[in-house]
């Protein structure tokens, strides 16, 4: 729905985007169609499932970024990745005996995390898979496409408590209907803080900066210094850090300063 101007004589403009058909139909390997398989079109997000006779009908924005169609029939364990291109009129997919992985995320201690979210992603960030780990900390994934050339996996893991592994790549090779067993994953406790003073060239505190903290294995924090440019930032991991301060916009106006979670004392310096 457009919201239409009052004033009929004023001009706007109107850009519209070409949506693309992704379709088709999906078989098994003995060519027989297969209804109810999930289809997810990477990386427009875009989610169908296929009809009773196995018939697909996705409309997508197409772009450079637009490779994959990734199939998927759980209940079977059949798996497919397709890759698309744009003036394909009709896809023909067929799904064949897919891998199922397991594995377990622990603390520093080996004991197992409940509820961590563990989540496979393709080769740039998209989500295929997503499981909640047991209260033994293992998690199970079924209907896993077997790599093939330029597919990339990657795994991130979230818990409450616990800083994340962000887009980590895995290795996934077995034979169909054999587990894959995962290398155990150990998440750091958000136990520690750091705190310091943000300043001018002049030792002068400077109130209202903003403060990102990042790093490998850190959860993504934020603050701004009060008015006597004092900052604390709680709740991260051991291990080093990345804090950001933008004293102005553009890449100028950034101070960058690596440091150690439970360092108290940082000063961080604007560059005028």
């Amino acid at each position: 729905m457009i919201p239409i101007s009052k004033d009929r004589n004023k001009p706007f403009e109107l850009q519209l985007e070409r949506v693309h058909r992704v379709s088709g139909i999906v078989l098994d390997e003995s060519g027989q169609s297969v209804p109810g398989a999930i289809l997810n079109v990477y990386h427009n997000n875009k989610i169908g499932i296929s009809d009773t006779l196995g018939k697909f009908d996705i409309g997508i924005i197409f772009d450079l970024q637009c490779e994959y169609l990734f199939v998927r029939h759980i209940e079977r364990n059949l798996a497919a990745i397709v890759d698309i291109k744009e003036n394909s009129e009709s896809i023909k997919v067929e799904l064949k005996p897919a891998l199922s992985i397991f594995g377990q995320i622990t603390n520093v201690n080996g004991e197992g995390i409940t509820a961590a979210r563990v989540l496979l992603c393709a080769k740039k960030g998209n989500i295929l898979l997503e499981v909640l780990t047991d209260p033994t900390g293992r998690y199970e994934m079924t209907a896993v496409p077997p790599e093939q050339k330029e597919f990339i996996y990657l795994i991130s893991v979230e818990a409450s408590g616990y800083g994340p592994i962000d887009k980590e790549p895995v290795s996934i090779k077995g034979e169909p209907g054999i587990p894959v067993k995962m290398k155990t994953i150990s998440l750091q406790l958000v136990d520690r803080s750091i705190s310091g003073v943000v300043v001018n060239t002049r030792g002068e505190p400077v109130a209202g900066v903003p403060i990102v903290l990042s790093g490998k294995g850190q959860p993504r924090r934020s603050t701004m210094s009060d008015d006597n440019g004092r900052f604390i930032i709680n709740r991260i991991c051991k291990g080093q850090c990345r804090l950001e301060a933008q004293f102005e916009l553009g890449q100028s106006g950034k101070v960058v300063v690596q440091v150690e979670a439970g360092d108290q004392n940082v000063k961080i310096v604007s560059k005028r």
